[in-house]
């Protein structure tokens, strides 16, 4: 019986562990490459901008629009007297939204002027 354990343990399990270090490898270099910090903030998946000029330019770019939107953000919430979001969605891209919380208070009123 030990002996075909053994047999089994080098037939199939060595390239298990082969496989594992391969993974942890593709692993690391995935955690290197991709920007961590934009999926946890934007959910996006992209490249990190340090690996090639132009992506740092288009990150720059990016990074610019962003301020702009969060400005307008502020503006909108100073205008309107209420809660209002950043929100991104493949339906409607970038957009602001008002919480259902803060829609749904006898205070929201859409006939502001």
């Amino acid at each position: 019986m030990k002996n075909n354990d053994n047999e089994i343990w080098s037939r199939y399990l060595t390239n298990f562990e082969i496989f594992q270090v391969d993974f942890e490898k593709l692993k690391d270099m995935i955690e290197k490459m991709v920007d961590l910090q934009r999926v946890e903030d934007l959910n996006e998946y992209v490249i990190h901008p340090k690996y090639d000029p132009e992506l740092k330019e288009m990150d720059d770019t990016m990074n610019s629009y962003y301020q702009k939107l969060e400005t307008i953000r502020k503006k909108a919430e100073d205008d309107l007297g209420l809660s209002v979001e950043l929100k991104s969605d493949e339906i409607h891209g970038k957009h602001l939204r008002v919480p259902q919380s803060v829609r749904k208070s006898e205070h929201f009123n859409l006939n502001f002027k």
